[in-house]
This record gives C-alpha cells, sequence and structure tokens, in this order.
C-alpha cells in the first residue's frame, strides 16, 4: 500500500519535474481546485497504474511515477474539458490506460534509438486523440464535410500556383 500511495504521489511530483510525497500531495490538492479536473486526475492515475500491474509492470518501474505522469496530464486535459459523467467515466479510463502504453513504448524507443527522455510527448498524443475523436462523434457530419472542405481548398490553392 505504501508504493502504491508513493507512486501515486510521485506522479503528480513528476508534473514538475520535483520528487517527494509531499510536493506531490501539494500538486495533488491545488488540482481540486477545478473538481472536474482533479478527479478525473485520479481516475487516469489510477485506471493506468492498474492497468500496468495487470500487464505485469514490475512496481519498480511504477515506484517512480514515470509511467503515469503522462495519464495525470491527460486525465487532468479531459476533465478540465468535459464535465465528469458516466459518459466522461470510461473515456478516462480508456485514455489513461492508452497513456501507458504509449509512454512504455515511446520511453523505450527515444532512450534506445536516441537517448531522449519521451517527457510529454505521449499526452499531446492522446489528448489529441481523444479530443479529436469526442468532437468528431459529437459534430460528425459537420466536422467530416468542413474536413473535406479544408483539403479541398487547400488542394487547389496547391496546385494554382
Amino acid at each position: 500500500m505504501k508504493n502504491f500511495l508513493n507512486s501515486f504521489l510521485n506522479s503528480y511530483a513528476d508534473i514538475f519535474f520535483i520528487k517527494g510525497v509531499y510536493n506531490g500531495l501539494g500538486i495533488l490538492l491545488i488540482t481540486f481546485l477545478n473538481y472536474n479536473a482533479g478527479f478525473s486526475g485520479v481516475i487516469a492515475v489510477l485506471s493506468a497504474y492498474f492497468f500496468a500491474r495487470l500487464l505485469g509492470l514490475k512496481s519498480e518501474f511504477l515506484l517512480t511515477g514515470y509511467y503515469t505522469y503522462n495519464a495525470l496530464l491527460v486525465g487532468l486535459a479531459i476533465g478540465f474539458l468535459f464535465k465528469l459523467s458516466f459518459l466522461s467515466l470510461p473515456l478516462i479510463i480508456i485514455a489513461g490506460c492508452l497513456t501507458l502504453i504509449i509512454t512504455a513504448t515511446s520511453s523505450k524507443v527515444f532512450h534506445n534509438l536516441f537517448n531522449l527522455q519521451v517527457l510529454s510527448i505521449p499526452f499531446m498524443v492522446i489528448s489529441t486523440f481523444t479530443l479529436c475523436t469526442t468532437f468528431c462523434f459529437a459534430f460528425g457530419f459537420l466536422t467530416v464535410l468542413a474536413c473535406r472542405l479544408f483539403i479541398i481548398i487547400g488542394c487547389y490553392y496547391f496546385y494554382a500556383e
């Protein structure tokens, strides 16, 4: 239980590249100034943590919060934009799990190929993907029509010169 709590709070502290459980606790409390974002962040971190345990990641990897802070950022972004409801709850859980997969994969690739840290690239990828898909479902036909119109106009101007 202590390892879980340390990992959970270290996810919050890793956002600002600092270490410490008390720093993470302070940031956790600050995120609840917007309760939708706060609860969404907690749900995303918990779903990423338990999904990592389900996949069999060792607790040493999860102790630092390195693999779960991107899920926290995705949860905060979703919670900031959408009201917490029964419809947004599965979205937060799925986005948290996807963020963990992208973080683990991209951190291995970036470290082995380029010797770089992945930082918040998984957050950008998953949050953009999530927001685009939700807006596509929300506005459906109009979004597809606008995208096609944009492509047609862009191709016309590109080939007209």
